[in-house]
């Protein structure tokens, strides 16, 4: 039975749509133009371009988005297989909104679910061999075997995480959160599983920079797990780390990455123009109800479920396209600094609170709101200023 890619489900049918209504159009108003301009006589000629006209707005608003689409497709799938083909820990850096935690997210996900699938493969088919290992006492493959069904043993035990992934923030996936990851997993206090992908949001807040002035086991178990990451837990294992400056990591950790990707952009491409419409619409008849009492009573629950499921819908549809540079290892750059762009599905296939930090904030729930209204144009003599303790 044919099934639909889940993470591009909702821009495949969408388009198909679009496609399948607007081709007989296109063919049917194009068939009207040769057939006027072909064998009617001249007088006729303004119906056939109006045909024409028809034909070419449907080919602009179905036809051409749908091949649009077929592209894209194909680089989202090429996309994909980038992402797979990498091994090792990555700093995902770049200015706020640039897009480094949704695609450091998105890819770990995915190399999640790749390890997953090659965990269950390699479980079973080294399991049929354990008898005749421990008959020939074979240390070497059922040590190897040992450290797969562990990990096997772990993921199965806990269907309530999401398989092979651990992050230092909650990562929602299908229903089920990634395992948390702790300092002491990365100092090798804590085990770790094989076939593992690991994520790390704001890095220099989780491993202070300022470490590299105490060296001690804990550092250099550090940098040794940052080192042999993929030795350590198997081919196609990654951990990516998201931080605005790669600067601020670790030098331990920063000489032994495999790459920084400096975050250019991300932006929305094949989005549903006349969707977008709609809910832009919806959305200035809710501010209009909203300020005006009398009309205030229309915002139902009916009204607001609709209103937030066609948002939902439409923000599944397209593709996100990242622009990265690719700068290497901060210490020994001998990357080509050639920009890449990869694609990701509009619904990303996992889930994150993109406030992940809020209660970090002091004063969050510290009381009431505070704030004066300025008493002219200029900004008085007396405002506060925090300043550096003067020096001698």
């Amino acid at each position: 039975m044919f099934r639909l890619n889940p993470d591009i489900r909702n821009t495949t049918l969408h388009y198909a749509k679009l496609f399948t209504v607007g081709l007989p159009m296109s063919l049917g108003a194009i068939a009207g133009t040769v057939t006027v301009f072909v064998c009617l006589p001249w007088y006729y000629w303004p119906i056939g371009l109006s045909f024409c006209l028809v034909a070419v707005l449907v080919v602009w608003y179905s036809v051409a988005p749908f091949i649009a689409y077929l592209y894209y497709r194909v680089k989202y799938y090429e996309s994909t297989a980038k992402i797979l083909s990498q091994s090792g820990c990555s700093v995902y850096q770049g200015a706020l909104g640039a897009g480094k935690s949704s695609l450091g997210g998105y890819s770990i996900v995915t190399i999640a679910q790749n390890l997953f699938v090659q965990l269950v493969t390699d479980y079973h088919t080294m399991a049929v061999h354990v008898d005749e290992w421990t008959a020939a006492n074979d240390t070497v493959n059922l040590e190897r075997f040992e450290e797969v069904s562990a990990a096997y043993a772990y993921y199965m035990s806990h269907p309530d995480r999401v398989p092979c992934l651990f992050s230092n923030i909650p990562i929602t996936v299908d229903g089920r959160k990634s395992s948390a990851l702790t300092v002491d997993h990365l100092t090798q206090k804590k085990r770790l599983p094989a076939y593992t992908a690991v994520f790390i949001d704001e890095l220099s807040f989780f491993i202070d920079k300022w470490l590299f002035n105490t060296r001690n086991d804990d550092t250099d178990s550090l940098a040794v797990l940052f080192r042999f990451f993929r030795h350590f837990f198997g081919n196609g294992c990654r951990l990516i780390a998201t931080e605005q400056d790669s600067g601020n990591a670790l030098k331990d950790l920063r000489r032994v990455m495999v790459s920084n990707e400096y975050i250019l952009e991300q932006e929305t491409v094949l989005g549903p123009r006349f969707l977008s419409r709609r809910l832009e619409r919806k959305r200035r008849k809710l501010v209009k109800w909203a300020l005006r009492p009398k009309k205030h009573k229309r915002i139902t629950r009916a009204f607001v479920d609709k209103y937030k499921a066609l948002e939902r819908y439409v923000k599944s549809i397209g593709f996100r396209r990242y622009r990265y540079v690719s700068i290497g290892n901060t210490e020994h750059d001998f990357a080509s600094h050639a920009v890449v762009t990869v694609y990701a599905p509009a619904a990303l296939n996992f889930y994150y609170y993109n406030r992940t930090f809020e209660r970090l904030y002091k004063q969050r729930n510290a009381g009431a709101i505070s704030a004066s209204v300025f008493a002219s144009d200029t900004v008085s003599p007396k405002v506060k200023r925090l300043r550096a303790p003067a020096t001698k």
